[in-house]
């Protein structure tokens, strides 16, 4: 993933599986702390579910003083939960990749 800056939004999207009614959120472990705060570093969710094999879009929003450097990422996928109520508890679904700040 490239390098992402501080104080910026990002569109992203995301595509679903065979099942509707999903919800995503995305997270970032801004102080290396190793836990997903929310809503602390939370940085964006669905706000409408999203159908069987479509893709949902939302803002991840960026505060303008994460500490530079690489940092981990949690994108989760819920199904029949709405996008603000998703926690960040580690489940099969979820994605965890590295990003550079």
């Amino acid at each position: 993933m490239p390098g992402l800056q501080a104080g910026t939004s990002y569109t992203i999207q995301a595509t679903v599986g065979t099942f509707g009614t999903q919800n995503i959120a995305v997270w970032i472990d801004f102080n290396e702390d190793g836990v997903f705060a929310t809503p602390g570093e939370r940085v964006g969710f669905t706000t409408t579910s999203v159908g069987a094999n479509g893709t949902g879009t939302f803002t991840l929003a960026l505060p303008c003083n994460p500490t530079p450097g690489l940092k981990r990422m949690r994108v989760r996928d819920i199904y029949a939960g709405s996008g603000i109520g998703i926690g960040p508890v580690p489940v099969l679904a979820v994605v965890r990749p590295r990003i550079t700040m």
